[in-house]
């Protein structure tokens, strides 16, 4: 009976780099400086503490737990409350204890929430190409007539299923008439090119 080996330290260590690489990414490509600094210091680290993460970003721990709830509510980092001790023992006095907020990337889920968003986003911009372009008006070259696709099912056809204008019998042709087409089609563009090395990176960790 075969075992299956555990990864080696070599293989570990690259995993590792994969993840923080892609957490770089996807910090980088969506999220505001703030929101990056607490990204890159947590993927540095198995968890961090709430004052330290303040401290590193200058600001008042109540502005550091709305930096952090964004980034929460977006499934890419956890928290974690730990009882901890503070001030010296004392004779027949327990030590005080106090809940600390320490916060941590669960990289498993990270993987699978930025799965899902660009899922999510992807089927989002192509809808609304789709839309755009079932909206988009045909036009007779010759006539200018406008038809819409509900128009198609009454017009006369070519053997290879192009619409004829009913008035000059041409095939008409598809146009923009004022509708932002080009921009909907650069935006899918340009999400395709910058979700691309993340999709990589998520190929990569399997």
């Amino acid at each position: 009976m075969s075992t299956i080996a555990p990864p080696t330290a070599k293989e570990t260590a690259a995993a590792k780099g994969i993840l923080r690489k892609l957490v770089a990414l996807v910090a980088r490509a969506y999220y505001e400086p703030k929101h990056i600094i607490v990204l890159d210091l947590l993927s540095r680290v198995n968890s961090q503490r709430d004052e330290e993460l303040a401290r590193a970003l200058r600001v008042q721990s109540k502005e550091l737990h709305k930096v952090c709830g964004k980034l929460k509510s977006d499934g890419l980092v956890k928290v974690e409350a730990r009882g901890e001790q503070i001030g010296p023992a004392v004779e027949n006095r327990p030590q005080r204890k106090i809940n600390r907020s320490y916060y941590y990337i669960d990289y498993k889920h990270f993987v699978d929430v930025v799965k899902w968003k660009i899922y999510k986003i992807g089927k989002m911009i192509e809808k609304e190409v789709q839309m755009q372009m079932a909206n988009m008006p045909y036009k007779c070259p010759v006539c200018n007539k406008e038809f819409s696709a509900l128009d198609f099912a009454m017009l006369d056809k070519t053997a290879n299923m192009v619409p004829l204008c009913d008035v000059c019998r041409v095939e008409i042709q598809q146009g923009s008439a004022g509708l932002d087409s080009t921009g909907v089609s650069e935006k899918y563009t340009k999400f395709m090119n910058e979700s691309q090395p993340i999709v990589e990176l998520l190929k990569q960790n399997g």
